[in-house]
C-alpha cells in the first residue's frame, strides 16, 4: 500500500463517526473505534435481545429456549419485585428508574450462562489498545455467590481472561437467608484494558459469563452500560498527514 493511500485511509478514519451495523444475533461491524449498548430496549424476551448479542449456557429463559421465540421471563424490578426463585435471564430495572434496563440473570449452583457479542473490524486499519467499560448491578441478595466474569476470544470458541487488566470478575454480595430484594440496585462501574491488535476484517468476541459455586438462593445480578473503545494504529501518522495536507493547501492558496 502506498503512503498516499495509507494517509488517505487514516484521514478518513479520524473524521468517521463511531457507527456500527449489525443484524440480530450476528456480528457487530465496527466502522469506527467505539461501540456502546445500554440494554434499555431489552425486556427479558428473545425478541428484545439487542442486535449482535447472543445468550448461551445452562440457564436460559425459564419459559423456553432463547431460540424458540417463546421466552416470557419479563422484568425483575428492585424496589417492587418479590424475590424470584426461577433461575434464568431477566431484564432488570429499578422502581425509581423504570426506563433504565440491565441484562440480568439469576444463576443456579454450579451453572454457567453467557452473553456474547462478536465485533468485526471494518475500519480498514488495525485497531488496538481496547478499553471495555460496563456496570455490574445487583438487584437481590441470597446465600449464593453469583458472579460475572469478563472474557474475550478471537475465534468465538476459546475464551480467556488472559491479557485483560482491571475489574474482570465481579462477585455479588451474598449471605442473606432468607433472600432480600434491594430497594435500589447496587451498581459498580468497571473498566478493563486489553492490549490486542485487531487487523482489518478480524473478529473480537467479548463475553460476560455468569456462574455460581455455592448452594442456596442466588442473587439477581446484571451487566449494563457496555462500551468498547479502541485506538487506530498509526494515529500519530494520521494527524501528521492531515497537518501536512492542510499546510500544503495553505501554501497553494498563498502562492495563488
Amino acid at each position: 500500500m502506498s503512503s498516499r493511500l495509507s494517509s488517505t485511509r487514516f484521514a478518513f478514519m479520524l473524521v468517521a463517526t463511531f457507527s456500527v451495523t449489525s443484524t440480530a444475533n450476528a456480528a457487530i461491524l465496527l466502522s469506527g473505534t467505539s461501540y456502546s449498548q445500554n440494554f434499555n430496549s431489552y425486556r427479558g424476551t428473545t425478541a428484545t435481545i439487542p442486535e449482535g448479542w447472543v445468550t448461551a449456557g445452562d440457564l436460559v429463559f425459564y419459559n423456553g429456549s432463547p431460540n424458540d421465540g417463546n421466552a416470557q421471563n419479563g422484568v425483575f424490578t428492585a424496589g417492587s419485585s418479590l424475590y424470584n426463585t426461577a433461575s434464568g435471564w431477566y431484564a432488570m430495572n429499578s422502581a425509581a428508574n423504570q426506563n433504565d434496563y440491565a441484562f440480568g440473570l439469576r444463576t443456579q449452583t454450579s451453572s454457567t450462562s453467557s452473553l456474547t457479542a462478536q465485533f468485526i473490524n471494518e475500519t480498514g486499519g488495525t485497531l488496538s489498545d481496547f478499553t471495555i467499560d460496563w456496570d455490574f448491578e445487583q438487584y437481590s441478595e441470597g446465600f449464593g455467590n453469583g458472579r460475572v466474569s469478563l472474557l474475550w476470544s478471537t475465534d468465538g470458541t476459546n475464551f480467556s481472561a488472559a491479557g485483560l487488566t482491571g475489574g474482570i470478575v465481579q462477585t455479588g454480595v451474598f449471605g442473606a437467608s432468607p433472600p432480600v430484594v434491594y430497594t435500589t440496585p447496587k451498581i459498580t462501574d468497571l473498566t478493563a484494558s486489553l492490549e490486542h491488535d485487531l487487523a482489518a476484517g478480524d473478529s473480537l468476541y467479548i463475553r460476560f459469563l455468569w456462574n455460581s459455586a455455592k448452594s442456596g438462593n442466588q442473587p439477581h445480578i446484571a451487566v449494563d452500560n457496555f462500551q468498547i473503545t479502541a485506538v487506530p494504529e498509526s494515529s500519530t501518522i494520521m494527524l501528521v498527514s492531515i497537518a501536512g495536507i492542510v499546510g500544503w493547501c495553505a501554501r497553494r492558496r498563498l502562492a495563488g
